[in-house]
C-alpha cells in the first residue's frame, strides 16, 4: 500500500473553510464538507472533485489536489447584467439596468452599442455574435461601478447557438487585455462557455484588482469581453 497527499485549496480566503488536507494511506475513502462562515455560499468543487454535492469524498488511490470555491450571498442576487440571449440574435430581460453591451465584429472591424436594446424586453433584438462568427469577433459586458466583491452575470438563451467557436474572457488591467484569471471565475454556468447552450445561466466573478475603464464602441465602462479565441 502506498501513501498519497490530499491538497486542499480554498478560492476567496475567509468565506469559508475545508479540513481534510494531509497524507492518506490507499485506498483511503476522505469525507470532505465545505463549511461557509456566516451567511456565505459554498459553490462548487473543482480539481480532484467537481460538481456541487456537499458533503462530498475522494478517494486516495494517487495524490489529489481539490479545490473549494466559496461565494458571498449577495453574489446570487445582485445582477449587474441580465440577457435573454438567442443566437445569433440576442434580447434583455428588462428587470435590471444594462450599463453596457457591445457587439464586436472584427472583420470590418465594427462596435455596435446595443445598450438600449439590452433594457428592452423585445425578443432577438441584439446580435450576441455575428451570423458567421470568426476569431477576434466578440461581445463586452460593461458595468458603470464596482460596488461589491462579487459581479453576477446572467444569461437566458432561448436558442442554442450551432458553432464551432470557444470564447476565451478578458478584461482591461489599464494598459492592456488580459485573459481573466481562473481564479477570479467563482462560477461560470455552461451558457458562458461558449453561447450554445440553451436555457438561464450565470457567472460569478471577483473583479481583478487592477481593473480599469476602457472605451470600447464609444462606451466607457469596466468591461469583460468574452472573445472567439478558436474556431
Amino acid at each position: 500500500m502506498a501513501d498519497y497527499t490530499l491538497t486542499i485549496n480554498v478560492h476567496t480566503a475567509g468565506l469559508g473553510s475545508c479540513a481534510g488536507a494531509g497524507v492518506y494511506t490507499s485506498p483511503a475513502v476522505v469525507n470532505l464538507t465545505a463549511a461557509p462562515t456566516g451567511s456565505n455560499l459554498f459553490w462548487k468543487w473543482t480539481g480532484s472533485l467537481t460538481g456541487s454535492v456537499n458533503p462530498n469524498h475522494v478517494h486516495m488511490t494517487a495524490d489529489r489536489t481539490v479545490d473549494v470555491w466559496f461565494a458571498a450571498a449577495s453574489a446570487q442576487t445582485e445582477a449587474v447584467a441580465v440577457l435573454d440571449i438567442t443566437d445569433p440574435e440576442t434580447s434583455i430581460i428588462g428587470i435590471n439596468n444594462i450599463d453596457g453591451a457591445v457587439l464586436k465584429d472584427n472583420s470590418p472591424l465594427t462596435y455596435t452599442d446595443y445598450t438600449a436594446q439590452a433594457n428592452e424586453d423585445t425578443a432577438n433584438d441584439v446580435p450576441l455574435l455575428p451570423s458567421s462568427p470568426e476569431t477576434n469577433d466578440a461581445f463586452f459586458f460593461g458595468v458603470d461601478n464596482i460596488t461589491d466583491d462579487y459581479i453576477r452575470y446572467v444569461l437566458n438563451i432561448g436558442t442554442a447557438g450551432a458553432g464551432t467557436w470557444t470564447l476565451t474572457y478578458y478584461y482591461y488591467n489599464g494598459s492592456t487585455w488580459v485573459a481573466l484569471p481562473a481564479n477570479n471565475v467563482v462560477y461560470k454556468d455552461a451558457q458562458f462557455l461558449n453561447f450554445r447552450t440553451a436555457g438561464l445561466g450565470a457567472m460569478v466573478i471577483i473583479p481583478p484588482s487592477d481593473w480599469t475603464t476602457v472605451s470600447v464602441g464609444g462606451l466607457t465602462k469596466y468591461w469583460i469581453e468574452a472573445r472567439v479565441t478558436s474556431l
